[in-house]
């Protein structure tokens, strides 16, 4: 199967291992690209996951708009 172009950005919310499963599907099998994971900044644990970064959930509009 051939992997698909990646012309939308993706926000995957939470840093759990079916995070890292959700990640791992859209890479393979999707036309999204997953930019980043957000977490509630109280629960941030790390800087990055699967080399996106972690970002805080509170402050995801504004560094990763809808648009």
């Amino acid at each position: 199967m051939s992997r698909p172009d990646k012309c939308k950005k993706l926000l995957i919310v939470g840093d759990s291992a079916f995070a890292e499963v959700a990640c791992e599907y859209f890479d393979a099998m999707s036309a999204y690209a997953v930019a980043a994971f957000a977490v509630e900044r109280q629960y941030i644990k790390r800087a990055t996951l699967m080399d996106r970064p972690i970002i805080a959930w509170e402050d995801s509009a504004q560094s990763h708009p809808p648009s």
